[in-house]
C-alpha cells in the first residue's frame, strides 16, 4: 500500500505534469507577444492615417533644412584649393522634402501592416494551441 502511495507522489511531481503546463505556458507568452506585434502595427496604421488625413500638419517639420544658417558664398578662386559655394535652390529643396517625406510615409505603412500579417496568423495559432 505504501509503493503504491509512493507511485501516486511521483507522479504528480513527475515531468508529465509539469511539461505540459509549461508548454501551455510558453504558448501563452508567444501569444502574447504575437499580439503585441499586431497591436503595434495597428496603431502604427492609425497614427499614419491620422497624420495624413486629419492632422495634416504633424509631419511637416521633418525637413528643417531652412531652419540652419547657410554657409557663406565664396567666389570662385579667391580661396585656393576650394571650390565655390553654391546655396541649395529652394523650389529643389522642397521636392526633394517632400518626396522624403513621402517615403517616410512608405516606409511606416509598409513596417506596420508587415507587424500586422505577421502577428496577427501567429497570434491566432499560438492562441488556439493555448486554448488546448
Amino acid at each position: 500500500m505504501e509503493d503504491l502511495n509512493n507511485k501516486k507522489m511521483e507522479q504528480k511531481i513527475g515531468p508529465e505534469l509539469f511539461i505540459p503546463k509549461l508548454k501551455k505556458f510558453f504558448l501563452w507568452i508567444f501569444a502574447t507577444i504575437c499580439f503585441s506585434l499586431t497591436l503595434w502595427g495597428s496603431v502604427s496604421l492609425v497614427n499614419l492615417g491620422l497624420t495624413t488625413y486629419v492632422f495634416t500638419k504633424a509631419d511637416t517639420e521633418q525637413c528643417i533644412w531652412s531652419k540652419y544658417p547657410q554657409p557663406i558664398a565664396v567666389p570662385a578662386g579667391e580661396v585656393k584649393g576650394l571650390s565655390a559655394y553654391t546655396p541649395p535652390d529652394p523650389v529643389i529643396e522642397l521636392k526633394r522634402c517632400e518626396e522624403s517625406r513621402q517615403a517616410q510615409k512608405q516606409r511606416e505603412a509598409s513596417n506596420a501592416i508587415a507587424l500586422i500579417l505577421v502577428g496577427a496568423p501567429l497570434f491566432v495559432l499560438f492562441y488556439r494551441e493555448a486554448r488546448k
